[in-house]
C-alpha cells in the first residue's frame, strides 16, 4: 500500500512539471532565427547561446567565418572588417544564414520542404529573381540597401524541383 501511494505521488509530481519548451525553429524575417536575434545581437556568441556548440567552424578568409550546426541544418556566415577574428565569440558579426533543416518555418508557416505553390500562396508578392550574391531565389522580404542603392533579399527561399530547399537570411550591416 505504501509503495502504491509513493508511486502515485511520484507520478503526480512528474505530471505537474512543465513540459519542456519546443525548440524555437521559427525564422522571423531577417530579425530572428529561432532564439538568435540577428540585428540586436548578431555575434557568434549570441548564436552559440541560441543554438549551442557548433559542429563546425571554419575561417574562410581574413575577414569571414562559416559556422555550422549540422543537427539544425543551419550554417551562418560571420565577418569582422576591423581586423579582429571573424570566428571570435564577441568579434564575429552576422552576415548571412542558410537554413536547410526541415524543422524550420517562417513566421507565417512556410517550411523547408514545402511546395513552391504553398510559398506562392503564403507570399503572393514574392518574386523569383537574382539575389545579388550569385544565386537565385524567391524574395520573401525585400530590404533597402543601407550602404548603397537598391534592395536585397532579407529573407529568401531557395527552391529546386518545385520544393523549398532552404531559407536564406541576410543582414549586410557592415558591408556584406
Amino acid at each position: 500500500m505504501r509503495l502504491a501511494l509513493a508511486f502515485a505521488l511520484v507520478c503526480a509530481a512528474v505530471a505537474a512539471l512543465p513540459a519542456p519548451a519546443a525548440a524555437d525553429t521559427v525564422v522571423r524575417s531577417d530579425e530572428r532565427i529561432g532564439g538568435f536575434r540577428v540585428k540586436s545581437d548578431g555575434t557568434l556568441g549570441g548564436a552559440r547561446n541560441a543554438f549551442g556548440v557548433p559542429s563546425r567552424s571554419v575561417r574562410t578568409s581574413d575577414a569571414t567565418c562559416s559556422v555550422t550546426w549540422a543537427r539544425l541544418g543551419l550554417r551562418i556566415g560571420f565577418y569582422n572588417l576591423g581586423g579582429q577574428p571573424p570566428c571570435g565569440r564577441a568579434t564575429g558579426h552576422f552576415s548571412n544564414a542558410a537554413i536547410t533543416g526541415t524543422q524550420w518555418r517562417t513566421g507565417i508557416g512556410l517550411r523547408v520542404g514545402d511546395a513552391v505553390t504553398r510559398l506562392r500562396s503564403l507570399y503572393p508578392a514574392a518574386r523569383y529573381r537574382a539575389d545579388g550574391f550569385g544565386g537565385w531565389g524567391w524574395w520573401l522580404v525585400a530590404r533597402r540597401n543601407a550602404t548603397g542603392p537598391g534592395t536585397y533579399p532579407g529573407l529568401l527561399a531557395r527552391s529546386r524541383a518545385g520544393r523549398v530547399t532552404a531559407l536564406v537570411v541576410r543582414y549586410p550591416a557592415g558591408g556584406d
